[in-house]
């Protein structure tokens, strides 16, 4: 669950949640589908944090001043307790981005399935077969703060994935995975599974020993 607090971290990666009190059917959608990356500057951090979390002023304030007087690379987030969103705004050198990101009745992250496509990368699978792996993931993770599934390859062999949220305000998103040999496994105790995938791969970012995936995905 989420505690509402500023947190400054080097190299993490923030994901987080997609309400479902958002204002139309259309914007659901896209919030759900599709995170948005927004370059700022110094004129603009302040009031685009504000559009997001307009409870937060002072951390508003906060966050762009630390934005602009350093250079490094670090993530900076903030919320309201009276706030169903959350800001994320990452320092890479000069570049500055950021990203406003709802919570879910759970206080779990919803992960745009565009976040997790980039970062679960299949090869010949059928994209609609694959959104719903990808959508499947989300609610979980919303639901409980973990999700796991199965990749069915061609020859039998399989992998076990699982993610989870970290708890507190980071709700970083690490990534774990088990090979198992055709045979060695029973398919019918995963209730989300991509079949017939010829390969995957995984973009992450690493904390100690843990994968992470990344939600400014590059």
């Amino acid at each position: 669950m989420i505690k509402r607090t500023r947190l400054a971290v080097s190299s993490l990666i923030f994901l987080q949640a997609c309400s479902t009190q958002l204002q139309s059917p259309a914007s659901q959608k896209d919030a759900r589908h599709y995170l948005e990356v927004t370059q700022l500057t110094p004129d603009t951090a302040r009031e685009h944090a504000l559009s997001c979390v307009p409870q937060g002023t002072s951390g508003s304030v906060d966050l762009a001043r630390r934005l602009f007087e350093n250079d490094g690379n670090f993530t900076s987030s903030f919320s309201h307790p009276e706030s169903k969103s959350y800001y994320v705004a990452r320092s890479r050198g000069q570049q500055k981005l950021g990203v406003c990101l709802q919570l879910s009745p759970s206080g779990y992250a919803v992960i745009p399935t565009d976040v997790l496509e980039k970062a679960i990368r299949f090869q010949e699978v059928d994209p609609a077969r694959s959104l719903k792996w990808y959508e499947t993931l989300q609610t979980d993770l919303a639901r409980g703060g973990a999700a796991i599934a199965l990749i069915l390859f061609t020859n039998g062999n399989a992998t076990a994935v699982r993610l989870s949220i970290d708890p507190g305000p980071a709700q970083v998103v690490v990534f774990d995975s088990h090979f198992m040999k055709a045979g060695s496994f029973s398919a019918a105790v995963y209730s989300n599974i991509i079949e017939t995938a010829k390969s995957y791969s995984v973009v992450s970012g690493t904390r100690g020993n843990a994968k992470i995936l990344s939600l400014f995905k590059d």
